[in-house]
């Protein structure tokens, strides 16, 4: 479904500007029965080659040629599968932090926390005029509420209930830090489950944190 959205909004593009089927690009399907004959290619031909195609994370090699590759929802793919996907191209990595559609925290606490050190020290030896070679790392977030007003207090609701919220409850540690801290700098706690999921207030609480 989500494939299909994608493939929609660039032939609105291409109606936009004027491209017709068959003349100025041509439209490729995928063979595999479970995309259920899903446009997966499109070929611009016009003035020179260009192609957009939708590749699975685990064909990596595809995308060797490419001039930008964007990774949708990066922190639900395996995180080596990721880092294969880096190649010396473009690269925006997309991913949901919070909410019911945030996935695992590897992405941020592993890849970004290198992605970030790399950029830095690359934009330090720019700035004292040396040369290196590197990733230069930009990192943009969305705040505005898609589905909901700002400050809504069902989705505050929700968000407590569930505890869609997590990384806004990391403690000081890992926020400001790069690594994740030892065992040592931990605390354990030996937690009744009954007590746990309880549905009192504090325990909501202590899940949160």
């Amino acid at each position: 479904e989500n494939l299909t959205t994608l493939f929609e909004f660039i032939f609105k593009g291409l109606d936009a500007l004027d491209y017709k089927e068959h003349m100025d690009y041509d439209l490729v399907e995928s063979t595999n029965p479970a995309f259920g004959k899903a446009i997966v290619r499109v070929n611009v031909f016009r003035n020179h080659r260009q192609t957009v195609q939708y590749i699975q994370p685990h064909h990596h090699e595809r995308a060797a040629q490419a001039e930008l590759l964007v990774i949708d929802e990066a922190a639900a793919i395996p995180l080596p599968m990721v880092k294969a996907l880096l190649g010396p191209y473009l690269v925006f990595l997309c991913s949901t932090v919070n909410g019911y559609e945030g996935t695992g925290r590897s992405l941020s606490l592993k890849l970004i926390s290198q992605l970030r050190e790399q950029g830095a020290k690359l934009s330090s030896l720019q700035g004292q005029g040396g040369t290196a070679g590197g990733r230069l790392f930009k990192e943009v977030q969305l705040q505005e509420p898609i589905r909901y007003a700002p400050g809504d207090p069902v989705e505050k609701w929700l968000h407590e209930t569930l505890c869609l919220n997590a990384s806004e409850h990391l403690t000081s540690l890992a926020s400001s830090s790069t690594r994740l801290p030892h065992p040592e700098e931990c605390e354990l706690f030996h937690v009744n489950r009954d007590a746990l999921f309880s549905h009192h207030k504090a325990s909501e609480v202590f899940l949160q944190r």
